[in-house]
């Protein structure tokens, strides 16, 4: 059986495309296939992540389990800031580069 193969071919005219190749080329070549699949499990990984706190945030919210203790700007204002948190976290931590 052969083995399955993906050939990536970036389009240098877009930024993401642009930061991704540049990414990739950082990466020893012998380890470059474990940093794209790494890469692809954390994606998904942080998407599940992402989708389960959104469903608990927004279960708070509708169960109005900030009104006792806030505002419902003070609510917005601390889910907001919850979310940048969660971007940052996820953005520095989630694929290493070896």
């Amino acid at each position: 059986m052969k083995r399955p193969q993906y050939v990536f071919r970036p389009n240098l005219n877009e930024p993401q495309h642009r930061r991704a190749w540049a990414l990739l080329q950082q990466v020893p070549p012998a380890k470059r296939k474990e940093f794209l699949v790494q890469s692809i499990l954390a994606a998904e990984q942080t998407d599940r992540l992402e989708k389960s706190i959104r469903k608990v945030v927004a279960r708070r919210i509708a169960d109005g389990q900030h009104s006792h203790c806030c505002s419902q700007s003070a609510a917005g204002r601390c889910n907001s800031r919850f979310r940048a948190q969660f971007l940052i976290y996820t953005l520095e931590g989630v694929v290493p580069i070896h």
